[in-house]
């Protein structure tokens, strides 16, 4: 019986992390991207917002992706 107190703080210390890793990795992504855009905006004179609309469809597939790899991985994961 003691056990299962610990196995469930154990659980939500790695639910804490991988919500927090989830919100720095879309927040970098985020942050990478408008960098991205705003350098090739200013280098080649493009429209900014074409370049804006084609990072944020970036971002929204690469999170998509990264959460279906992290469902994936967690539903394949041996509990026991």
């Amino acid at each position: 019986m003691t056990a299962l107190p610990q196995h469930r703080a154990n659980e939500a210390q790695q639910l804490a992390l991988q919500s927090w890793i989830r919100k720095t990795g879309t927040t970098a992504i985020f942050l990478l991207t408008a960098a991205v855009s705003i350098l090739l905006a200013l280098v080649f004179g493009t429209d900014i917002w074409r370049i804006v609309l084609a990072g944020i469809l970036l971002v929204i597939l690469i999170v998509c992706l990264a959460l279906i790899i992290v469902s994936a991985t967690s539903f394949f994961r041996d509990d026991s």
